[in-house]
């Protein structure tokens, strides 16, 4: 653990590439980590490696199409995708958004970019009081030519940043 972040990494079965799971303590309120999660238009601000976002549609109050631009090291091609996000209130103390894709509401790929088409996920976000306890839990498919050790060698420290530059966010912003 660093930074009181936690990254774990599994196989997952009729695949090469791994799942990753990853774990932050911040203070903040669930209404604050929620509403950054859903926002794809700022989504850049703390998502790692990510230079561009936006929202394509907010279908309501809970749920949201999202696209974002990864950018990779030269020569892999950058990459994007188009994710619906869809917020579940489990309980008074439990949010959970789900990451899918979205294929109702396609946009363009630019060139020299590979659109990720085959992901899977959610964000956790549970109230303890005094402070709020967000996973993400993801499985993605890079698409394109590359390697499973190089796409499996990112499964840490991209989701370990990302979280960092979340709990900077959610915990410095007002």
């Amino acid at each position: 653990m660093r930074n009181g972040i936690q990254v774990y990494t599994r196989t997952i079965p009729n695949s090469t590439n791994k799942e990753y799971k990853a774990v932050v303590t911040v203070k903040s309120s669930m209404e604050k980590a929620v509403t950054t999660l859903l926002d794809g238009n700022n989504l850049y601000e703390w998502n790692h490696q990510t230079p561009e976002s936006k929202t394509i549609r907010k279908i309501n109050e809970h749920t949201v199409v999202i696209w974002m631009k990864n950018q990779t090291p030269w020569p892999i091609p950058n990459r994007d995708h188009i994710a619906r996000l869809e917020a579940e209130y489990l309980n008074n103390y439990t949010v959970k958004i789900s990451i899918t894709p979205e294929k109702q509401f396609l946009i363009p790929t630019s060139k020299n970019v590979i659109r990720m088409e085959d992901f899977k996920g959610f964000w956790l976000v549970v109230d303890h009081g005094n402070q709020l306890i967000i996973t993400q839990q993801l499985y993605g498919d890079a698409g394109g030519n590359l390697p499973d050790w190089l796409v499996n060698s990112a499964l840490t420290t991209a989701p370990y940043n990302t979280l960092l530059n979340l709990k900077n966010k959610l915990e410095t912003t007002p």
